[in-house]
């Protein structure tokens, strides 16, 4: 039973106990001779109603001005908790905004707190078109492709504007906005995905230690670069280097090992600014073989055109992982392998 049916009666009792003691006073009125009975309606009936009325008056405003603020204090705490909802829910389908890419685990959470949070709180209109936009999310899990990431961003927006509508905030995800804010957080992604995708194309924890970006010199006479370097676990002093961010024509992909061991010189590279790479290297942008058909632009993390490029075609981070998975298996030193030649000429310094 609700409350507006608990609190009705009390009016029905309030009038009946008010006639009856009208009724009472004026039987007892005239049976004791008080107010005579020709007397009684003019007089005392109608004071009686008079107050009886004013009273009843006042009851009902004053019953009517509890029930306002109630039912006002009932909408305030729903609309808190409301807001607090849409909040959560939006810093939800936010997050998977930050790599661009969403996946299972992000989705079932947004789907499980939209049948369970959001369904109670929204009409069906509103519910519906959320409902679209989820749906198209979820058809892009996953996916890093251009058209994917174009897709993500439009549901993800459209989510967020339909539940700022809802609260009458009157604030709008403005995309233009986002485009700006993406070209200057992309070319961090880009950089992290590269060394993500390398992480899980490579032996790592086999053969290698995780990937990192450094700085590394080689020689005097040579540059300062950032590089993404491979650390071999049983190997010390040896590396796998990815060479030319810098917008270099060519990302080039060699072996380095430390010059103390000498069982290495005769491999070396020639030349001033070679002291520590073994005589070969491949080029990343360049296909590897006639499946991997794609030949890659110069890398700047800091050249707005390079990272233009890149944005429009994010796989590109997989393709070069996978270049160098490649490289790392195949090449060729003499007669070895990387693993073997390693394994052939190193040897442990005291």
């Amino acid at each position: 039973m609700s409350d507006k049916q608990k609190k009705f009666p009390i009016y029905k009792l309030a009038v009946f106990i008010a006639i009856a003691a009208i009724v009472v006073i004026c039987i007892v009125s005239v049976f004791f001779g008080i107010v005579p009975l020709d007397a009684l309606p003019a007089n005392y009936i109608g004071a009686a109603l008079g107050s009886l009325i004013g009273a009843l008056i006042t009851l009902v405003l004053l019953r009517g001005q509890t029930d306002i603020e109630e039912k006002k204090g009932k909408d305030v705490r729903i609309l808190e908790k409301k807001t607090a909802v849409f909040q959560d829910y939006i810093k939800d389908v936010w997050k998977v905004w930050e790599d661009q890419k969403v996946t299972i685990e992000e989705f079932q959470n947004l789907t499980s707190k939209y049948y369970q949070n959001l369904m109670i709180y929204l009409k069906e209109e509103r519910l519906n078109e959320i409902g679209r936009k989820l749906s198209e999310m979820g058809r892009n899990i996953g996916k890093n492709e251009p058209e994917a990431i174009s897709n993500l961003r439009g549901s993800i927006v459209g989510i967020i504007n339909e539940l700022s509508a809802e609260l009458e905030l009157g604030g709008q995800v403005n995309t233009d906005i986002m485009d700006e804010h993406d070209k200057i957080v992309f070319p961090l992604l880009f950089k992290n995905s590269i060394l993500e995708a390398a992480n899980k194309a490579l032996p790592i924890g086999t053969y290698l230690e995780e990937g990192k970006y450094e700085y590394f010199k080689e020689g005097r006479f040579s540059s300062q670069a950032e590089c993404l370097c491979f650390n071999f676990i049983k190997y010390k002093g040896c590396r796998i280097i990815i060479d030319g961010f810098n917008g270099a024509k060519e990302l080039i992909f060699f072996l380095v090992v430390d010059t103390k061991f000498h069982k290495f010189d005769d491999f070396r590279a020639t030349g001033k600014e070679y002291k520590l790479r073994i005589n070969m290297q491949h080029n990343l942008l360049q296909p590897v073989d006639d499946e991997d058909k794609e030949i890659l632009q110069p890398i700047n993390f800091s050249d707005e055109k390079s990272m233009d490029f890149y944005r429009k075609r994010r796989e590109f981070a997989e393709v070069l992982a996978n270049r160098i998975a490649y490289y790392f298996e195949k090449t060729r030193i003499g007669e070895d392998d990387i693993l073997s030649f390693l394994e052939k000429y190193y040897e442990e310094q005291i």
